[in-house]
């Protein structure tokens, strides 16, 4: 069966072409690329890609394809954490030889990714690149389209219509939707297939797999919602919508089984939704709503705050460790060139009582003061400080030195979370010392919570949800850190007042001497 339009546009979201190349949902193999490559080639097909597309698409490549590595590594850290069953009566569960081949299989995994990273990158990006320049592919313009996105954000207007949306990429796309005719030219006859994954911005809340009415309304008003079809998936898209006109035989059969996969995956999507609108009826959050709510709690805890109060703190010191090596720099040399030749020796001698290897000889006492001056200097340059905690971050490290020059590393543990009702996950946040014994804790702790089933199969009680970020001494321990700062800022600066003292009282008793 041969399709009834004319032509066929193919409009796809930033998330749907990165899904393409990376498979961050286990959705999409080699073969569902080469089948779409496959109908851009023969004229089956036109790809449109709006500016913000292409330019979100190659800004997000580097750190998806890396994330690739960090959930390997992820797992590998989880592993550990599993227990088995031991009994004298019967055999028990011993997860030993189970752990070591799932470390095996996962250790020779990331071998295999990291060795190949570069590979892995160059080869996404020729892809990409590929997809891009084809032929087939229409690029387009959107900067001529702002002005209405900004006014679609003003009215509340989908996708912006959900409280936390804030993505002026998604505005561009659906602009470019409704105003497609400003760049191509098409008719009744044709049809413009409109790709994403992101069904909470763009779908009717009520009906998944219709677009949302305001973007509805406006296809309307430009003749267009006729002719537009939405689509939830790279695979469905495929799979479903152009299969006839895929002509090869082959592919036809290969795509039977990805239609299958795709069928399961939709009724697990169904069975998740379900699930997350029974948890919402009873007051506990859906599943989905958990990453938001743990992103948040890095930002508002009473540690978050700890942590920034902390980073004015080191800031001050870097500022006061600046001024002091300004000082030893050029202003101490500066106020002992004002002071006489007939005072220096004084001069020296009261100096001589801070730095007791001054010599009280005038010319042989400045060049050790000059020298002592140099390493005060060098000495405060060489500190390291740093401490820039004021928006930490899952998945970051920050370092902090002490007076001592050791070296303290916050890390914070990427945001890897598996929502399960019942279920709790935990997010370790750690501070590390040179030492191996030099550790302190605070972590994110995730609880999902759960609905218990009454007699009768209906919903009971729900048992309590809830996220958690307790600090197990990281703070008091940055505290002391930056007491200890302090403390040697604090004489640092007393010896640099004590020098100034005795300048101005030399100067003083100088003009005294000279007083008619």
């Amino acid at each position: 069966m041969y399709p009834l339009y004319t032509d066929a546009y193919v409009l796809l979201d930033t998330n749907i072409i990165i899904d393409m190349v990376v498979d961050r949902r286990n959705q999409i193999d080699n073969k569902l690329l080469n089948k779409f490559l496959k109908l851009l080639e023969f004229d089956e097909i036109k790809l449109i890609v709006p500016e913000i597309v292409k330019t979100e698409t190659y800004r997000h490549l580097d750190k998806e394809i890396d994330n690739v590595g960090i959930q390997i590594q992820k797992v590998l850290d989880d592993i550990g954490k599993l227990y088995g069953v031991s009994t004298l009566e019967i055999e028990g569960l011993d997860l030993s030889v189970y752990k070591k081949n799932a470390r095996k299989e996962l250790n020779a995994a990331l071998t295999l990714f990291e060795s190949k990273r570069e590979a892995y990158k160059d080869d996404i990006f020729k892809s990409i690149d590929l997809i891009f320049n084809h032929k087939n592919c229409i690029q387009i313009e959107d900067i001529s389209l702002m002005d209405m996105v900004l006014k679609r954000k003003i009215y509340k207007k989908a996708p912006f219509h959900r409280v936390e949306k804030e993505s002026n990429g998604d505005g561009v796309i659906t602009e470019s939707l409704i105003n497609i005719n400003q760049f191509i030219t098409v008719n009744e006859k044709d049809i413009i297939y409109f790709v994403t994954g992101n069904y909470k911005d763009f779908s009717n809340p009520e009906k998944k797999k219709e677009l949302h009415p305001d973007i509805l309304v406006d296809l309307q008003k430009k003749s267009l919602r006729d002719i537009v079809k939405y689509i939830c998936s790279f695979e469905e898209l495929i799979g479903s919508e152009l299969r006839d006109d895929v002509k090869n035989v082959e592919i036809i059969e290969e795509m039977e089984e990805d239609i299958k996969e795709r069928e399961r995956e939709i009724a697990e999507q169904y069975e998740k939704d379900i699930e997350d609108t029974i948890r919402e009826s009873v007051g506990l959050s859906s599943l989905s709503s958990f990453e938001s709510y743990v992103e948040e709690i890095l930002q508002t805890s009473e540690f978050s705050s700890e942590l920034n109060d902390l980073n004015e703190g080191f800031s001050s010191i870097e500022h006061s460790i600046e001024e002091l090596i300004c000082f030893y720099e050029k202003e101490l040399r500066d106020l002992i060139s004002d002071v006489p030749i007939n005072s220096l020796k004084n001069l020296l001698i009261k100096l001589s009582e801070i730095c007791p290897d001054i010599e009280t000889d005038a010319l042989e006492g400045l060049f050790i003061l000059q020298e002592w001056s140099e390493e005060k200097y060098a000495e405060l340059l060489n500190y390291k400080i740093e401490g820039h905690f004021e928006c930490i971050e899952y998945g970051k490290k920050y370092v902090v030195y002490s007076v001592e020059q050791e070296e303290y590393t916050l890390d914070v543990d990427e945001m890897y979370l598996l929502p399960s009702p019942g279920e709790k996950d935990e997010i370790d946040i750690s501070l590390r010392g040179e030492y191996e014994d030099e550790i302190w804790y605070a972590k994110v702790d995730i609880s999902y919570g759960d609905i218990e089933l009454d007699e009768d199969g209906g919903i009971g009680n729900a048992f309590e949800e809830g996220v958690y970020l307790k600090d197990l001494g990281i703070v008091d321990k940055l505290k002391e850190i930056l007491n200890e700062w302090e403390s040697f800022v604090e004489q640092e600066q007393a010896m640099r007042d004590d020098i100034e003292d005795i300048i101005d009282e030399i100067q003083s008793e100088d003009e005294e001497d000279v007083e008619p």
